[in-house]
């Protein structure tokens, strides 16, 4: 028992503890279900989130971001919850298309400057 104090004692003095100051939750389909809100006209979406009573889950209520909307592709199965400042904040992942797959170039080659002496 003397050699685990002394042991943590160590770590500790060169590490940092360990902090719960900023609480963030990535949650997965198991855990919450992004689904389209069609019961309000003031809310786009609902997270389901599942609690430890069964068959009794949690709704978080959320508005579209009309800029992520705008973006082809699909929301994946995954969030983020992230309490700041007694708020919470629902963060979704979205895939989109890879943007080189837009670019088109306006000339055929690019000069560089190096900028040598």
């Amino acid at each position: 028992m003397k050699l685990a104090r002394k042991i943590f004692k160590h770590l500790f003095h060169r590490w940092r503890k360990p902090s719960f100051k900023q609480i963030v939750m990535h949650l997965d389909q198991k855990v919450a279900v992004l689904e389209r809100n069609f019961h309000s006209k003031s809310f786009d979406y609902g997270l389901k989130v599942c609690t430890l009573d069964q068959r009794k889950p949690v709704y978080i209520l959320l508005k579209a971001n009309r800029y992520v909307e705008g973006l082809e592709g699909e929301f994946l199965n995954f969030c983020q919850l992230i309490e700041e400042d007694g708020k919470l904040k629902v963060l979704l992942v979205k895939r989109i298309k890879d943007k080189k797959d837009r670019y088109i170039p306006v000339k055929e080659s690019i000069g560089i400057d190096i900028g040598k002496e």
